[in-house]
């Protein structure tokens, strides 16, 4: 695949690509002459290794859930993450009730970000609403 061309501003700690992105070298390079600029280029597409192909989701994306242990005020919040994403779920422990349940998942929306919360939420009150390693404070585990 043919590469692209941008031209790099380094300004002390104010660092960036600026300008456009051209196809054609020659046209980057003239840009770089007229301006002060660094050629810097590009590759289109390149394949992902590793980490990177196992994060690729397509349609999906890092959601944060939180909600009470009832199922009542569920909110999610999409994220970008770089770290692996599994069924762990945190619950907060206020004077030894549970107060808030949260959980972090791959989902399409909003709505099946939730889905699935519940769905651990739901494993969770099953097991016996507890985690390991529970405080009087805390609980955070993964769920079998």
């Amino acid at each position: 695949m043919a590469p692209l061309y941008g031209i790099w501003y380094a300004e002390y700690s104010n660092s960036y690509v600026g300008g456009s992105v051209y196809s054609s070298r020659d046209d980057a390079e003239a840009v770089c002459r007229s301006g002060g600029g660094d050629l810097i280029e590009f590759e289109l597409d390149r394949p992902l290794e590793g980490a990177e192909q196992k994060l690729r989701r397509p349609g999906e994306r890092v959601y944060h859930v939180g909600m009470e242990p009832d199922g009542n005020g569920a909110q999610a919040n999409a994220r970008y993450e770089d770290e692996d994403v599994d069924a762990s779920v945190s619950i907060r422990v206020v004077g030894g009730e549970a107060r808030h349940f949260s959980t972090k998942t791959w989902a399409h929306d909003e709505k099946h970000a939730i889905k699935i919360a519940n769905d651990r939420r739901t494993q969770w009150l099953a097991s016996g609403g507890e985690l390991p390693g529970q405080t009087d404070n805390y609980g955070w585990g993964k769920l079998a």
